[in-house]
């Protein structure tokens, strides 16, 4: 998982370094909401936490956020499309 803003690359991690793995989060999410084909769970990364940066930068109104996530459908559903790796 890869995170840009503006251009600059601000975090970098694979989902097995997060605090919580993803079927941890999907489960504790559906117990609130229902969860359907095609949603999108924004997690963040686990490191490059803007509060552990020791000059914090904020993200801006304007600012271009750019997220990265290789093989993100390998194990799931097709998108719309039908095809691997596009989202509808």
């Amino acid at each position: 998982m890869r995170l840009w803003v503006n251009g600059e690359l601000r975090q970098n991690a694979l989902p097995s370094q997060m605090t919580r793995d993803i079927p941890t989060q999907i489960s504790e999410l559906s117990r609130g909401l229902t969860l359907e084909a095609g949603d999108i769970i924004a997690t963040g990364t686990p490191n490059g936490v803007i509060g552990e940066q020791p000059n914090p930068v904020w993200l801006k109104d304007g600012d271009e956020v750019v997220c990265e996530i290789e093989q993100a459908r390998q194990a799931g559903q097709p998108g719309a499309t039908g095809r691997p790796g596009l989202a509808r």
